[in-house]
Order: structure tokens, then sequence, then C-alpha cells
């Protein structure tokens, strides 16, 4: 918080009046990961259906911070991102496999509160959260956001 209080202010930009991404713009985001050599491949699963943009907003941001994980952390590794439409709920899956090689992480910027802060924002909403290290070297982020 006091970072941002603190960075010197500039004129907004279109981006910056921009309403928040939502699940609309998952394409835009997915593309944007696979021009950074990502394999990225998407599946929906139950029938789409208009959601409060808060919902989506989070889904967004949850399947962002997990792409940015595996920029940062597993290189070009292959990475499947699940949306899930349940009937009162809306779930979101970003599993990447292991990295093909060990992979030193580049300098993306960030204070390292990715998973915390998501955590709290699906949390606010009733959903859950969870992320883990799975069997064979890959990564999970999982979230449950009530609809």
């Amino acid at each position: 918080m006091l970072g941002v209080l603190r960075a010197p202010r500039h004129e907004p930009t279109d981006a910056a009046l921009s309403p928040p991404p939502t699940l609309g713009d998952l394409d835009r985001l997915l593309d944007q990961s696979r021009a950074l050599g990502i394999d990225v491949t998407r599946r929906d699963e139950g029938e789409p259906r208009p959601m409060e943009e808060t919902v989506e907003r989070t889904a967004y941001r949850v399947i962002q911070e997990a792409l940015t994980n595996v920029h940062k952390h597993a290189g070009d590794a292959g990475t499947d991102v699940l949306i899930r439409y349940g009937e009162d709920e809306l779930r979101v899956e970003v599993r990447n496999a292991a990295p093909p090689a060990p992979h030193a992480g580049e300098a993306v910027p960030g204070a390292g509160w990715g998973l915390v802060g998501l955590r709290e924002r699906v949390e606010l909403l009733g959903g859950t959260l969870r992320s883990s290290a799975q069997d064979g070297g890959g990564f999970l982020v999982s979230a449950r956001i009530p609809t």
C-alpha cells in the first residue's frame, strides 16, 4: 500500500481508465503468455452463463497470477487452464508441468504476496483458493468461487 501511495503520479492512460478485465478478456491474457513462450491450453466445462463481475474479475486475476508464477518459476512449462461452470460456483485451475530444465526465474517485479492476496480476494467472496506442488515437479493453483 505504501508503495502505491509513494509512487510518482502520472496522467491516467487508456488502460488505467478501462474497466478491470473479466473472463471475456481471458483469451487475450492467454495469448500474451503464449507470446512469452508458454504452451497454454484452455478447457471450459459446463454451460457458461452471466455472473457478477466481481466473480469474473476474481477468476481472471487467479489465472493471471498463476500464469505470472509459471513464467517466473517454470519458464515455458506446458500449462493447462480449466474453467468449470458449476450450478452455484465457478472453479478455475491452472496446472503447469515441471519445467523442462531447471529454471532460474526471471526478474519479474512483485512483492511476493500474489497468492496470499488472491486467497484473501477469493475468501472475501466466500470461496477457497489452494496452491500446491504436484508430483513430477508441476504446480497447481485452484479456486472455487461461489456464484
